[in-house]
C-alpha cells in the first residue's frame, strides 16, 4: 500500500500480543425484546503487549469490518493510572 508515495510498512499487533486469547461476540435482543440480526457476530482478540510488564502506556483496539481497517488502534480509556495498561486487540466484524 502506498501513502503519500510512499510505502506504508504493514504490521501485525497480534504477533505482539502474550496470553492473548480470541472471544466471539454476538449482540443481545434489544430492551423491547425484538432480536437483532442474528447473522453479525465480532470475532475478538485480546491480550497484553509484549512489554506490558513495564508498564507502558499502550491500551487499544484495531477494528476492522470485511478485511479492512475501520478504526486504526481504537482507545477505549485513558487511565489516570497504570490499570489497563498494556491491553491491546483485534475486533473482526463480520456478517454472515
Amino acid at each position: 500500500m502506498i501513502l503519500h508515495g510512499k510505502d506504508v510498512e504493514h504490521h501485525n499487533i497480534e504477533n505482539d500480543m502474550m496470553m492473548s486469547q480470541e472471544v466471539t461476540y454476538r449482540p443481545h435482543p434489544s430492551g423491547d425484546g425484538v432480536p437483532k440480526d442474528t447473522n453479525m457476530i465480532a470475532v475478538v482478540s485480546i491480550g497484553f503487549v509484549k512489554d506490558a510488564k513495564y508498564h507502558i502506556d499502550v491500551q487499544g483496539f484495531n477494528v476492522y469490518h470485511k478485511a479492512r481497517l475501520i478504526k486504526p488502534f481504537w482507545w477505549l480509556w485513558n487511565a489516570a493510572g497504570s490499570d489497563g495498561c498494556g491491553v491491546i486487540g483485534i475486533v473482526f466484524a463480520l456478517k454472515f
